[in-house]
């Protein structure tokens, strides 16, 4: 109840499975990440890599597992259940993958 804040969830360079698109999900995490904490309060946990996604092992493309926060957290359970900062939490996301997109 007490961990809060957003994270970016990318696959690993060392798996034979996701190594040809760590890179390109790697920057589209990082474009996101930049955009995210644009919002003003918003608290990070990071950029995870992970080797024991299955979703990331048969993905051929980029690929981002974003989790917006915890909803254990009383604080954060309530400023998920608002609509304002879920648009801005959109936004922020739309923005960062239109960075993505604008830069390759």
């Amino acid at each position: 109840s007490s961990l809060k804040g957003f994270m970016l969830l990318v696959p690993s360079a060392s798996s034979v499975h996701t190594a040809p698109i760590y890179e390109e999900s790697r920057k589209a995490a990082e474009k996101i990440h930049a955009s995210l904490l644009q919002i003003s309060g918003i608290k990070s946990l990071g950029i995870r890599v992970r080797d024991d996604m299955t979703g990331f092992n048969w993905s051929k493309v980029p690929v981002i597992i974003f989790e917006a926060g915890y909803m254990s957290n009383p604080e954060e359970d309530v400023l998920l259940s608002t609509q304002d900062y879920r648009e801005k939490l959109v936004e922020a996301l739309v923005t960062g993958i239109a960075d993505y997109f604008l830069t390759k």
